[in-house]
């Protein structure tokens, strides 16, 4: 068995630092894959940043960036 090093990616709210998890998953081999996921699960984009299904719903991030 050879070992090789991958690339792989978590996704971490930028307000409260909570991971994303999709079944028991938090580390994506595939970061669209992960990306689409989360939006699946609440999670929303804004200003470049990720956010929780709480965080963005409790700071209606469509109105607001003061996170």
């Amino acid at each position: 068995m050879a070992i090789k090093t991958l690339e792989a990616y978590s996704l971490k709210c930028d307000k409260c630092e909570h991971q994303f998890e999709d079944e028991d998953f938090t580390i994506f081999s595939d970061k669209d894959q992960m990306i689409d996921s989360a939006y699946d699960s609440d999670w929303r984009e804004y200003d470049g940043k990720y956010y929780c299904s709480s965080c963005s719903d409790e700071h209606n991030l469509e109105e607001n960036n003061d996170n």
